[in-house]
């Protein structure tokens, strides 16, 4: 998920996540970005996160073991 007021860093995010099955469309505060796979997902976070220079991470409330 991109936070598109830069307020935080990119974060990964399960589909079966609350977070995102609570808030499965783009807003105007946030983006989805789809991957098909955690390496994809990262790859995605990595390159998104080079314009807001804050980072990413996987998401504690899903990712902790992924």
């Amino acid at each position: 998920m991109e936070d598109v007021l830069n307020a935080s860093e990119v974060k990964i995010h399960l589909e079966t996540c609350s977070v995102y099955q609570n808030n499965p469309n783009d807003t105007a505060t946030s983006k989805w970005h789809k991957a098909s796979s955690i390496a994809e997902a990262e790859n995605i976070a990595k390159e998104t996160s080079k314009k807001y220079n804050k980072g990413w991470k996987k998401a504690d409330c899903c990712m902790k073991f992924a």
